[in-house]
């Protein structure tokens, strides 16, 4: 034991020779225990890359290098564990420390985003949730329309509400989401989901649609959505209804004529837009007449959501 706490004291101080050093000791002491090997397998690998770990220019190479890493770990069947984890903390933190320095410097500009939201799931799955949000806020500050990385942000904010328990957050994190989807309706990377919430809605999707990715990330921001009739999602400016509007009355006159390959994808995008003018019409608008007719529309397009929609709200009541 006083050998092991050595070796992840030393792993955390980036002195991976003497780390090293250490479990080959104990792989010695113990030659068939399988945390010992794929953690000396994992030392040695980061070892051999010091030189990389050291350059203060390649962020985006030892990124990729860690995926690399993380490759080779599946090939061997190594699986992550109390050592590899203490590696991917170091990892991760040298990565995060080389990003600052450049953030304060100003050497990154709105193409590398991409690089500071891979960085920020890390900081996430080793639990530096602050440091994550701070990479993130960097993030959409240098790149305001990137769609990713509000819904990064938005499941970061619902993992910390569900910690807390804090309903405020919650509904912060649900409208980041609700807003990325109304930016655009691209993928999102639901693998680098983390909050419990989102994650019940992926895995009941993946029930529904026999885990078919394409269908579910049709219906994601339907069902993200539907949870989210629970919560006060951030109120949408009358510009942004307006242009709402305008796009759900384009789907409805272009979705009869739209070829059967894509018409589920404009199904699902119109559902999500009458569930958002929906949603707003009940916490931040009136429009009895209008709410009426949306929910007639949602009725005929989609029987089970608008069961599910009346459900929340006869609970609400």
């Amino acid at each position: 034991m006083i050998l092991l706490n050595s070796f992840f004291q030393l792993v955390e101080r980036g002195e991976l020779s003497e780390a090293s050093f250490i479990l080959g000791e104990l792989l010695e002491k113990e030659p068939d225990n399988e945390d010992f090997i794929s953690g000396y397998y994992a030392i040695k690998y980061w070892l051999n890359r010091e030189s990389l770990l050291n350059q203060k220019t390649k962020i985006d190479s030892l990124i990729n290098e860690w995926k690399t890493f993380e490759e080779k770990l599946k090939e061997r069947g190594y699986k992550y564990n109390f050592i590899i984890y203490s590696i991917k903390v170091f990892i991760t933190k040298k990565i995060a420390n080389l990003i600052k320095n450049k953030l304060t410097k100003e050497e990154l500009n709105k193409n590398d985003n991409l690089i500071i939201n891979q960085i920020a799931i890390q900081l996430v799955s080793i639990g530096e949730l602050e440091q994550a949000k701070e990479m993130l806020y960097h993030s959409k500050r240098m790149n305001p329309d990137h769609l990713e990385t509000f819904f990064l942000l938005g499941d970061l904010y619902c993992l910390e509400a569900e910690t807390n328990q804090d309903d405020q957050k919650l509904s912060k994190g649900l409208s980041l989401i609700r807003d990325a989807y109304l930016i655009d309706n691209k993928p999102f990377p639901i693998f680098d989901i983390h909050s419990t919430i989102i994650k019940k809605i992926i895995a009941e999707l993946n029930f529904l649609y026999e885990e078919d990715n394409e269908r579910i990330q049709y219906w994601l921001p339907d069902f993200i959505m539907i949870q989210s009739f629970r919560y006060y999602l951030r109120k949408l400016t009358v510009e942004e209804i307006l242009r709402l509007e305008e796009e759900t009355q384009r789907l409805e006159r272009e979705l009869a004529s739209i070829p059967k390959k894509f018409y589920e994808k404009a199904l699902a995008r119109l559902i999500f837009f009458y569930l958002v003018i929906i949603h707003s019409l009940l916490y931040h608008y009136s429009d009895d007449d209008r709410l009426k007719s949306l929910l007639n529309a949602l009725k005929e397009l989609s029987p089970k959501i608008y069961d599910d929609i009346t459900k929340i709200l006869f609970e609400e009541t």
